[in-house]
């Protein structure tokens, strides 16, 4: 069986750490790609040539709200906007969100929304608990 595919997008790089550790310990394979603010997500996602021309289409977006350069808003926007892209499940994982900000993400068609704990074991628990449903419960694309 090919691993499932996740594109994380993080830039901070202690929960990029964590959440690839959480993904490493997962008992089916899961190939993660880590893209550090949304600008590099979208490249990754359009496949833009030369550094992303072979990626593999991601099952899963695992997506921080608050980055540089383009935030998790837009680039959800972008995605849910796309028709090459909208399919591809779209979890919004971040620190702090705020129920009307939660509501409006939900509005631009984000799967889920998730607060990233704060312990370490939590936030690998959390990762399994996304990764089981999305890349094994849920019908595939």
């Amino acid at each position: 069986m090919s691993p499932k595919v996740v594109l994380l997008v993080e830039d901070y790089g202690r929960d990029a750490d964590l959440a690839l550790r959480a993904f490493a310990r997962l008992s089916n394979p899961v190939e993660v790609h880590v893209a550090v603010d949304g600008v590099e997500a979208m490249s990754f996602l359009r496949r833009e040539p030369p550094r992303f021309i072979e990626v593999p289409r991601p099952h899963l977006v695992l997506l921080d709200l608050h980055m540089p350069r383009k935030d998790g808003k837009t680039v959800l926007r972008e995605v849910k906007g796309d028709p090459h892209l909208r399919a591809i499940p779209v979890v919004m994982f971040t620190g702090v969100a705020s129920t009307a900000e939660v509501h409006e993400l939900l509005d631009l068609h984000a799967n889920a929304c998730v607060v990233k704990p704060v312990s370490p074991v939590d936030y690998a628990a959390a990762i399994a608990e996304i990764a089981l449903f999305w890349l094994e419960t849920a019908l595939p694309l």
